[in-house]
C-alpha cells in the first residue's frame, strides 16, 4: 500500500530553474512615487521577491508541482558604555506552484496553465536593555508596525510554455495574473487591500530523473 502511494513521487523528474522578472516602469514608478513599504522588505522592494528567483519541485507526467522561497532580514546592533539596542526586520516568502501541462514531455514545446501562491511572513523587533517598560511598549507598537508593512499574502494564475533546448534543459515563459494582498488593524480600524496586475517572466529549468 504504501509503495503504491510512493509510486508516483518515485517515478518523477527533479526540477530545478530560475525564473526572471525584469523591472519594468511601473517599478520604477512605484519607487518614485514612494510607494514601497519603507523597509525595504516588503514584497514590491526588490529584496523577499528580488527579479531572479530559484525554484524547485517534482514533475511527473503532465503534471508539475513547484516550490520556492524568498528571504530578506536586516538587523542592527548598537553599544554603548551602558546599554545595548538590536533592531531587526525581515520576511520568509514560500511559494508553492502547480501546472498542467497540455502536451506530453517528449514534445519539443509544451504549454501549460497553472496556479500557485504564496506569503510573506514578517517579523520585526526592536530591544535595547536601556528601555524602560513605557519606551518598551512602544518599541513594541513600532515592530508591530514593521511587521505590518513587511507581511503579505497572495495567488496567480496563467499560463506559459516551455521548449526543450538539450535534453534535460528547457527555456519557457510565463504570463500571470497575480493579485497581492495586504492588510494592517488598530484597536480602532482594519484595513484590506489587494492589487491585481499582470506579470510576464522568462525561465530556465533543467530536469532530472
Amino acid at each position: 500500500m504504501l509503495l503504491a502511494l510512493l509510486a508516483p513521487a518515485l517515478a518523477a523528474d527533479f526540477v530545478l530553474g530560475v525564473d526572471h522578472v525584469p523591472m519594468g516602469r511601473a517599478d520604477l514608478v512605484w519607487v518614485d512615487e514612494d510607494r514601497t513599504s519603507g523597509t525595504g522588505l516588503g514584497e514590491f522592494d526588490g529584496l523577499v521577491r528580488p527579479p531572479l528567483t530559484v525554484y524547485g519541485g517534482l514533475s511527473a507526467g503532465r503534471h508539475t508541482l513547484l516550490v520556492g522561497l524568498g528571504l530578506a532580514l536586516e538587523r542592527t546592533t548598537t553599544w554603548t558604555a551602558s546599554s545595548r539596542r538590536t533592531v531587526s526586520a525581515g520576511g520568509v516568502r514560500p511559494s508553492i506552484d502547480y501546472q498542467r501541462a497540455l502536451r506530453d514531455r517528449l514534445d519539443r514545446v509544451r504549454p501549460w496553465v497553472g496556479a500557485g501562491l504564496y506569503g510573506t511572513v514578517p517579523f520585526a523587533a526592536d530591544r535595547s536593555t536601556a528601555y524602560s517598560e513605557e519606551e518598551s511598549d512602544d518599541a513594541g507598537e513600532g515592530a508591530a508596525a514593521t511587521r505590518r508593512r513587511i507581511g503579505g499574502a497572495g495567488g496567480r494564475v496563467g499560463l506559459g510554455a516551455d521548449a526543450t533546448l538539450i535534453e534535460g534543459v528547457d527555456l519557457g515563459f510565463r504570463l500571470h495574473l497575480v493579485a497581492h494582498n495586504g492588510w494592517s488593524a488598530t484597536e480602532d480600524e482594519f484595513a484590506w487591500s489587494t492589487l491585481a496586475y499582470g506579470e510576464a517572466g522568462l525561465r530556465l529549468q533543467v530536469r532530472w530523473p
